[in-house]
């Protein structure tokens, strides 16, 4: 693979950081569709906690690919990550 300009990386990296955030958005959409649909459509929750995985993988696999392009999650899914951890005085 050639190397990439500055320019380019700079817009992978956007690119990587944009499409975390939509997978981040979908795991929250999925969860609250399950949510109601466990109460009113419960035939459908199944195909929705199966999607929500589906987001969920997609999601990580974003995540793991950021650091190597330069990028970094969206201020909303760093701090839902940062909410998770032990209370460490970590901060991402």
């Amino acid at each position: 693979m050639r190397q990439l300009s500055p320019r380019q990386s700079l817009t992978v990296a956007r690119i990587v950081r944009v499409n975390h955030a939509g997978e981040f958005g979908a795991i929250r959409i999925y969860s609250a569709q399950i949510a109601l649909a466990r109460r009113r459509y419960p035939d459908i929750a199944p195909a929705l906690a199966e999607m929500l995985a589906h987001e969920k993988r997609h999601c990580a696999l974003f995540l793991e690919a950021m650091p190597a392009r330069g990028s970094r999650p969206c201020r909303a899914a760093a701090r839902s990550v940062a909410a998770k951890l032990p209370q460490r005085g970590c901060s991402i």
